[in-house]
């Protein structure tokens, strides 16, 4: 392996990670709170890891996240695996395109297709203006976790 990529540093650098997940999660008076870095995500060509993957990755399912998914019709590599991801969310927006295992440029000229993705991302901007969260040049700055002081 090259250089930073040991097993022990692979290995570290995966307890990091995991370690950062765990502290998205707080606890505050009895009640959980959730910080998220995103308020929502759009997933072309997303694809399940399988459960054992993905429940380390986010032990949480149901995702209760707005999502959208970009699947192509024709992916015979990964679109079983584009509809399980899209399951693991409570409400996910799904939209099928004639392509394959790709997000090619002729997907632009689908009116359907821009049509759901401005829906979806109208949506989102409503709920985060409706929820007093601010954005800073069109990024959803973080909630911030309540101070233990109080």
């Amino acid at each position: 392996m090259g250089e930073g990529n040991s097993e022990d540093e692979l290995e570290a650098r995966g307890a990091r990670s995991r370690a950062a997940r765990r502290d998205l999660a707080a606890s505050h008076d009895g009640y959980s709170v959730q910080v998220r870095p995103w308020s929502f995500v759009i997933l072309g060509c997303g694809v399940h890891l399988g459960d054992e993957a993905a429940t380390s990755l986010c032990p949480i399912a149901p995702i209760a996240l707005p999502s959208l998914h970009l699947i192509g019709r024709w992916d015979l590599l990964c679109r079983t695996g584009s509809e399980r991801l899209a399951e693991q969310y409570t409400a996910p927006t799904v939209y099928t395109h004639d392509w394959g295992h790709s997000l090619p440029a002729g997907l632009m000229e689908d009116a359907e297709c821009a049509a759901t993705v401005r829906t979806f991302i109208m949506a989102q901007q409503q709920a985060l203006a409706a929820s007093g969260n601010t954005a800073h040049d069109g990024v959803s700055a973080p909630r911030q976790r309540p101070s233990s002081d109080n």
